[in-house]
C-alpha cells in the first residue's frame, strides 16, 4: 500500500494524494512495530525520490506527507521512542559490535527465508532453531510471490522500478545477514544499528 501510494504521489502530485499517503504512513506507525515502520518510512523516502525524476514538487509533496504522517502517529510513536531510550536493549544492542561478515547463524537463518517451517514452530513445540521464530520467519513471504518475482527479472517486460527493488532486496539481506559492504556501513548508521533483522527483512 505505501509503495502503491507512494507511486501515485510521485506520477501525479497533489495535496489529496499526499494526504492518503500521510495516512498510510501513520497507520504503519500506529500499528505496533515503530523499527519496523521507521525501515518502512526511510524505504518510501528512498523510492520516492527514486520515482520523482528529480521534480523537486514532487519531493516537497513526499517530505509533508511524511512530517504529515509522523505527526498524526505522535501519539504513540514519542511514547514509544521515550520508552525506547530507556530501555536495556537500546544500550546493549548499540554497544554490541556488527559482524562485519555473515556468522554461522546467518546462513542457518537464511534457510527459514525459503522453508520457514523447516526449524520447527511455536505451535508444534519442535523449535530447535538459532534464532526466535518470528526473525526467522519475518522475510518468508510466500513461495508463489517470490516466483512472481523472480520472472520479473527473467521476463521480456521490464518493470521500470525493478532496479530499486533489486537494490533494496540487496541492503535488507545484507542488513539482516552481515554482508561486508553493508554491514560496515550499518556499523556507522548510529540508531539504526539498534533495529533486528526481523526489522529489515
Amino acid at each position: 500500500l505505501l509503495f502503491w501510494l507512494t507511486e501515485r504521489l510521485c506520477q501525479k502530485p497533489s495535496a489529496r494524494r499526499t494526504a492518503f499517503l500521510s495516512a498510510g504512513l501513520s497507520l504503519q506507525f500506529l500499528s505496533g512495530h515503530v523499527a519496523t515502520a521507521l525501515v518502512q518510512m526511510i524505504v518510501v523516502l528512498f523510492y520516492g525520490i527514486y520515482r520523482s525524476r528529480k521534480s523537486f514538487l514532487t519531493i516537497r509533496f513526499l517530505l509533508a506527507a511524511i512530517v504529515l504522517g509522523v505527526g498524526a502517529s505522535a501519539l504513540i510513536l514519542f511514547p514509544t521512542i521515550e520508552y525506547a531510550a530507556q530501555s536495556h536493549a537500546a544500550t546493549y544492542r548499540l554497544k554490541e559490535p556488527i559482524p562485519l561478515f555473515p556468522q554461522p547463524e546467518d546462513f542457518k537463518a537464511m534457510v527459514a527465508v525459503l522453508f520457514p517451517k523447516f526449524y520447527g514452530t511455536p505451535l508444534q513445540h519442535n523449535e530447535w532453531g538459532p534464532r526466535n521464530f518470528n526473525e526467522l520467519n519475518s522475510g518468508f513471504t510466500g513461495v508463489v510471490i517470490l516466483a512472481f518475482a523472480f520472472t520479473l527479472l527473467f521476463g521480456k517486460v521490464k518493470e521500470k522500478s525493478i532496479g530499486f527493488f533489486l537494490i533494496l532486496a540487496l541492503v535488507a539481506f545484507g542488513a539482516a545477514y552481515h554482508l561486508p559492504v553493508i554491514a560496515a556501513l550499518l556499523h556507522f548508521a548510529g540508531v539504526l544499528r539498534i533495529f533486528r533483522p526481523a526489522s529489515w527483512l
